[in-house]
């Protein structure tokens, strides 16, 4: 007999009798109940398995909600911090609010070892015991060293390859995750959360830390750039290049002109860059500017009799702007030959050879030929808006712009 979906009940009588009728009645009505027993346990089958997919997805909600919390509230502190010093304790102080981190910290390379800077959360003895190993495994050290998020959803596996492993589930931790914090090219250091248990960091939480590694990157990078320009103590350094990579130092070396740049815009996608030419007429730099690959626009601002004030779009870095993505204050950038010679501020205390090591990565041959610290007048956060906002053309309405007169508009040529 067919017991709906659930299959056959199956009875053999070896030979037809009197009572045969009465055995097929009670064989029907004992199809019957158990095809209503089965039919009840399915039902009640589903049933426990709806609610596990409930608990689940609830269970999943509240773990993105707690998730976004804290973001917005990660949020706020970038956005309210006045140093680096603030946006470390700031992040590493919201992320342990959730039980699923025990621990967060920042800490920053040091040739083949990484230097905690900042921690909150249960530390039971970790940090030091990883300085003191110097672990090449380590994810906080692989982050650094390979510039890549590092993620170890089990820290009881290969115990005896890796030591750091034993020292970190001795202290009560079951999982890690290290993301550098990079921003335009420029290494901040890297942020390492510890887990109370393992497979904690799931693609979500993956995600979620990759993407506040860059945010928390761009903070630092604008803090220590806003350091720079209100510091009241500086260090004045004058680097020289032969690079090619510039834009500005290709029209210079192409026309034979002596080229300084004045300002720049940034946009989406291209830098609108100001400069002024002297030693070429202005058919000459348009020619060689056009023939550039790498710039999109060029516009004619102002003419003179041996050259002229230029604007381009690019889509290149420019030696002011990387001056200026890592930390400092272009005074002045010229290019004239096979040479680009820049005269930059820095913070009082700035590493200057790490500034100088980052712009030779991106242009290689970079010397500093000068060096001296420089005081100058306090300025207040009103002067400092006064000035830079007078230090600006309504053409090149976020430019900053040093020791060079305002370029006046003229009409575009392409």
């Amino acid at each position: 007999m067919l017991l709906g979906d659930h299959g056959l009940l199956v009875a053999v009588e070896s030979s037809r009798s009197a009572e045969s009728e009465d055995v097929d009645e009670l064989l029907e009505l004992i199809a019957a109940t158990a095809e209503a027993a089965l039919d009840r346990v399915a039902r009640e089958d589903a049933l426990r398995d709806t609610e596990e997919v409930l608990t689940e997805q609830s269970a999943r909600l509240a773990e993105l909600h707690e998730l976004n919390t804290q973001l917005r509230s990660v949020e706020h502190v970038l956005v309210m911090a006045e140093d680096r010093a603030a946006i470390e304790r700031g992040v590493c102080d919201r992320l342990v609010e959730s039980d699923r981190f025990a621990l967060a910290w920042f800490a920053e390379a040091d040739g083949d070892t990484v230097v905690p800077t900042y921690r909150a959360g249960v530390e039971r003895g970790y940090l030091p015991t990883i300085e003191r190993l110097g672990d090449a495994n380590e994810p906080t050290a692989v982050a650094a060293r390979t510039g890549e998020p590092v993620v170890v959803d089990r820290l009881s596996e290969r115990l005896h390859e890796e030591p750091w492993r034993r020292e970190a589930l001795a202290s009560g931790y079951r999982g890690a995750m290290s993301v550098p914090l990079t921003h335009d090219g420029r290494f901040h250091g890297v942020l390492s959360v510890l887990a109370r248990r393992a497979d904690a960091f799931d693609p979500l939480v993956r995600s979620v830390l990759a993407d506040l590694s860059d945010t928390v990157a761009y903070a630092i990078g604008a803090v220590e750039a806003r350091r720079a320009v209100l510091a009241d103590r500086v260090v004045e350094v004058t680097v020289r290049t032969g690079t090619r990579r510039d834009p500005l130092a290709r029209i210079a070396a192409e026309t034979g002109a002596r080229v300084r740049f004045d300002g720049s815009v940034a946009g989406e996608s291209t830098r609108r860059v100001f400069f002024t030419v002297w030693g070429a007429d202005a058919a000459r730099v348009r020619e060689v500017a056009s023939a550039d690959s790498a710039i999109t626009a060029v516009r004619t601002l102002r003419t003179t009799g041996d050259g002229g004030a230029f604007e381009v779009d690019t889509a290149v870095p420019t030696v002011a702007s990387e001056v200026v993505d890592h930390g400092g204050v272009p005074l002045t950038v010229e290019s004239e030959g096979d040479a680009t010679t820049a005269v930059v501020e820095l913070p009082h205390g700035a590493d200057v050879g790490g500034f100088v090591a980052a712009l030779r990565n991106r242009f290689r041959d970079v010397a500093m030929t000068a060096r001296r610290g420089v005081e100058r007048e306090p300025r207040t956060r009103e002067s400092f808006r006064h000035e830079f906002a007078s230090a600006v053309t309504d053409r090149q309405p976020r430019c900053w712009r040093r020791r060079t007169g305002p370029a006046t508009s003229s009409r575009p040529d392409r």
